[in-house]
């Protein structure tokens, strides 16, 4: 059986603000990452002494990847769901973060190694 359509915005708006409220809630993680990353621009500097355009290049290919590949994304979605995809990249996302910990102060060509 097929859940009814909404006929006004009002209609969608309360059978689908949870919707909007979980996507906000899952952009956000995204967000976290790049605020953690900033966190730890100064303790690797005196560690390991990366200079903050290094630390940046990270965040940066970050935001690049996300803008190229958020159309394919968001067709994946149309076709996979949301929530096989949301809650995976969460947990991908956060052991990205928790890596920094691994860190070795290695750099080749530009490029920090952890």
């Amino acid at each position: 059986m097929t859940q009814a359509r909404p006929h006004t915005q009002a209609e969608e708006w309360s059978q689908g603000w949870t919707l909007v409220l979980a996507s906000a809630v899952g952009f956000s993680f995204f967000s976290v990452l790049l605020s953690a990353v900033g966190l730890f621009m100064g303790p690797l500097n005196r560690e390991f002494g990366w200079d903050k355009s290094l630390l940046s290049a990270g965040p940066a290919i970050a935001t690049g990847v996300t803008a190229l590949f958020s159309p394919f994304y968001g067709a994946l979605i149309d076709r996979l769901g949301s929530r096989r995809l949301a809650l995976p990249g969460i947990v991908i996302t956060m052991a990205g973060t928790a890596m920094f910990g691994l860190a070795l102060g290695i750099v080749v060509a530009g490029t920090a190694i952890a």
